[in-house]
């Protein structure tokens, strides 16, 4: 008697097994979808928060660097010159990070209205000055075309609509 019991036993969880497998797949089937938008939610969250953090950086590097050298005149254009000596800073900043300095937009100038910056030339950046140093980058070119469906993405999907970051210092007397 108690063999035969053994021999029903081992083929009801049989049965129960093979339901479970069945019930397994399914529940992969539902779950697994869900697991790799939230891997991929996870990786441009982390992609536009690298870049932001990137941007941030290079904005405060090349307002120091404004504020240092950003009145010393070379030449007679001291406009174009102190201008290119910082787009030339900023290139080289660029050149170690996953920023691409062909589509970052630079202006140099003073804050006039609230999120507002007026271009000036060398000549108007005196010691005591503040000098506003504004990165534009378009974000959306970072971000994949799955990041229409990530909550919270939506405003940075859109190329046209750069990303903008400012930083404002007082103009500093260089040593020399």
């Amino acid at each position: 008697m108690r063999k035969y019991s053994r021999v029903i036993l081992d083929l009801k969880s049989h049965r129960h097994a093979r339901h479970s497998r069945g019930a397994l797949v399914a529940e992969m089937a539902v779950c697994l979808p869900i697991l790799i938008w939230l891997t991929f939610a996870i990786i441009e969250y982390g992609i536009v928060i690298n870049t932001t953090i990137t941007l941030t950086q290079l904005t405060r590097d090349t307002a120091r660097f404004v504020a240092i050298h950003g009145g010393e005149a070379t030449t007679a254009d001291a406009s174009a010159s102190t201008t290119g000596s910082i787009r030339a800073f900023l290139q080289t900043e660029c050149s170690g990070t996953s920023i691409n300095y062909s589509d970052l937009t630079l202006t140099v100038g003073t804050l006039t209205a609230p999120g507002v910056v007026t271009p000036n030339n060398a000549s108007a950046r005196t010691q005591g000055s503040t000098e506003t140093v504004q990165i534009s980058y378009p974000l959306g070119k970072k971000i994949s075309v799955s990041a229409k469906f990530i909550p919270g993405l939506s405003a940075f999907i859109d190329p046209n609509a750069p990303y903008v970051k400012r930083s404002s210092v007082i103009m500093e007397k260089v040593p020399g």
